[in-house]
């Protein structure tokens, strides 16, 4: 595959800020909590891009950090949520989207009681308070193989998902909204993308793009997409 080189910046997998304790493993892309760096500040309006760990019966609580959305994904297994107006749980295949506030307290279970989950924490910044609804949506990587499925694409929000898992040297490509940005975040697998290459946990944000294309370079590749408002 042979693309034009466009500006963009890589988060490695190993870069990633960690808290661990023994009920919880935290790894996060972007300042977070205790880890602040300077060049780990926010990709635009994406302020919080965490990868967590809770193991069997384990129970976090945390505090929304900005005003906008917040959307759960499972990779393995379930979660439980909580918080004042809702409780509800989510598995893997589904994405929880969720209206924030700062400050809003919310708490999150593994309801399994001899295995850990894994999932996905991330934060968007809204320009005012939300008035979406708590949603869960599902999709299928399986049956829509080798696409980017297109789980939220509402014209009201501020962003748009896509996750796909794909045999190895499948090619894909993401026409991009003008002026909008991109994240990327390879959930497992290695793909080349805009040629850089990109390994299982491995970020990538893109700006001044007009399409995505990337290459799966192994069997069984996923890759999450977020197409983003622009305030760069």
């Amino acid at each position: 595959m042979s693309v034009q080189q466009t500006p963009g910046k890589i988060y490695l997998a190993d870069n990633r800020g960690m808290v661990e304790n023994k009920i919880h493993q935290c790894f996060s892309t972007f300042n977070f909590a205790g880890y602040q760096q300077l060049h780990k500040q926010p990709f635009g309006k994406l302020h919080t891009f965490n990868d967590e760990v809770l193991p069997a019966g384990g129970s976090l609580g945390q505090a929304a950090t900005i005003d906008g959305f917040m959307l759960l994904i499972p990779i393995t297994g379930a979660i439980k949520y909580c918080c004042q107006k809702h409780s509800f749980n989510a598995e893997a295949g589904q994405v929880v989207l969720i209206p924030i506030h700062a400050g809003m307290d919310f708490e999150i279970t593994n309801p399994y009681t001899s295995d850990w989950v894994n999932f996905l924490h991330l934060e968007i910044k809204a320009e005012a308070l939300p008035e979406a609804e708590t949603q869960i949506l599902a999709f299928d990587i399986e049956q829509d193989s080798n696409m980017l499925i297109p789980v939220m694409a509402e014209k009201n929000l501020p962003f748009a998902l896509h996750i796909g898992r794909f045999s190895g040297r499948t090619e894909v490509t993401h026409e991009v909204k003008t002026g909008n940005v991109i994240f990327v975040f390879v959930i497992g697998g290695a793909f080349e993308l805009q040629n850089r290459l990109l390994h299982s946990r491995d970020g990538l944000a893109l700006w001044d793009i007009k399409e995505v294309e990337a290459e799966a370079l192994s069997n069984d590749a996923v890759l999450l997409l977020l197409e983003l408002e622009n305030v760069l």
